[in-house]
């Protein structure tokens, strides 16, 4: 009973040591804070918003009213939108952004942004040329 005890209580303490090993070994990463400060320039139909500290990259969606991607890049290295060449159509998107992880904090929350585009750029282009 005493040599079960003893190699029970061997394994124990061989665990709570690998573990310990493996914790001592990982950084707690912070995390990004959500992007903010958005902004829809309907002139330009360039969607934008602040820079965060030390980010990378974001990961940018861009939804119609009805949820089909109008515009997505995992990989968007500025903190802006063009959406001009996109077409579209009069109504409300939804943009949902955050920021791509990297070797010191990890990814932010996402941040969701409402706009509303009131005619199509089509048509102001038009407007404009039979000025």
């Amino acid at each position: 009973m005493k040599k079960m005890l003893m190699g029970l209580l061997s394994v124990m303490m061989a665990c709570c040591c690998a573990f310990a090993a493996a914790s001592c070994g990982k950084k707690d990463k912070r995390q990004f804070a959500a992007p903010a400060g958005f902004a829809f320039d309907e002139n330009t139909f360039v969607l934008s918003f602040d820079k965060t500290d030390g980010a990378e990259s974001y990961n940018a969606k861009v939804l119609s009213n009805k949820g089909a991607v109008v515009y997505e890049n995992a990989a968007l290295k500025e903190e802006k939108i063009a959406l001009a060449d996109k077409n579209l159509s009069a109504g409300e998107y939804t943009a949902n952004v955050s920021v791509n992880a990297t070797e010191e904090k990890s990814a932010s929350e996402t941040a969701e942004y409402k706009f509303t585009v009131t005619y199509k750029i089509a048509d102001r282009k038009s407007t404009r040329l039979n000025s």
